[in-house]
């Protein structure tokens, strides 16, 4: 028998303008789904998710073919979301399962392989260096 129960998580929620040239879609695909790859917010690797990033354009600009100029880039208001399971039973993102041994036995761990596969659901990604497009996330 299992039962469900709900576990209250920390959200954090990061709020910030950028004047960009990019395409806020790709900003947002670098990291929605993303954990962190090193210890952030006084969590360890792997203990913080990329739960939702939206844009909302502010200034639209079209840029001159081939400018660095910051005048000629568009602002977006961005808000990211992060989701922490710091401090729960199952303390880092991740899928979970059960291998049932067919000997009678009980459960078993799987082998290395199969963890490997498991444990790597969610891409890491530096928070603090970011993801290029001039975003990142001091700890």
């Amino acid at each position: 028998m299992s039962v469900d129960a709900f576990i209250p998580t920390i959200n954090v929620v990061r709020q910030f303008y950028l004047d960009t040239a990019a395409n806020p879609e790709d900003i947002a695909t670098a990291w929605i789904g993303r954990v962190n790859q090193t210890p952030w917010r006084g969590g360890a690797a792997g203990q913080w998710l990329v739960t939702s990033v939206e844009f909302e354009l502010v200034k639209d600009v079209q840029p001159t073919v081939g400018s660095k100029d910051v005048a000629d880039r568009s602002t977006y208001l961005f808000t990211f979301t992060f989701e922490s399971k710091k401090g729960m039973p199952n303390d880092k993102w991740g899928a979970w399962g059960e291998w049932t041994d067919t000997s009678g036995d009980g459960l078993n761990q799987p082998d290395e392989s199969a963890r490997k596969y498991f444990d790597n659901i969610y891409p890491e990604l530096n928070f603090q260096a970011g993801a290029g497009f001039g975003v990142q996330f001091p700890a």
